[in-house]
């Protein structure tokens, strides 16, 4: 059975599932080194884009800039009165770039592993780990952080520009 994919495209559908189609997503991963696992299918890459898009969605719902351009659109955005942390507004029916790949990102790590939620509870790869007996002291030494934790990092790194909090407060105009 084929998965539904509906790409938004600014105008605020019904019926979106995804920020991006397989095309500019493959372009998208090759641009930033992400890669699908080998073999993968389009129908397989429009699952994980539709995950990625949704897991954006409800990761920072009530955290985006502005609002829904309407009650019925399926998705987050496009949205309106939304000014990015340099102070330029966001068209209201664009699709930032920025989403895009972050769409991208978890839609690759999600490819990878399997999970629409990258956890963040683990701190990397343990290269040691000392106990005494006498005196209880563990110590643990880390080596990076979890796929998942920096998947996480990266995303809130790009989308920090239309988050609340960050940036211009929607005041100011260039342009």
């Amino acid at each position: 059975m084929a998965v539904t994919f509906v790409v938004e495209d600014g105008t605020g559908k019904s019926d979106a599932t995804a920020y991006i189609d397989v095309t500019d997503a493959d372009q998208v991963a090759v641009d930033y080194s992400l890669s699908w696992p080998s073999g993968y299918t389009t129908n397989q890459k429009k699952k994980a884009l539709n995950i990625g898009s949704r897991y954006m969605d409800a990761r920072f719902d009530g955290k985006w800039k502005g609002y829904r351009g309407s009650q019925s659109q399926s998705m987050a955005w496009p949205r309106v009165d939304v000014v990015d942390t340099d102070g330029w507004w966001i068209d209201t029916n664009e699709i930032p770039a920025k989403l895009k790949q972050s769409a991208v990102e978890v839609a690759t790590y999600f490819a990878e592993s399997g999970s629409a939620f990258p956890t963040l509870d683990d701190g990397g790869t343990l290269s040691r780990k000392k106990i005494k007996v006498d005196v209880i002291e563990i110590e643990k030494e880390w080596l990076a952080g979890n796929a998942g934790s920096q998947i996480n990092a990266k995303v809130d790194a790009l989308l920090d520009p239309y988050l609340k909090g960050s940036g211009a407060n929607g005041e100011v105009q260039r342009g």
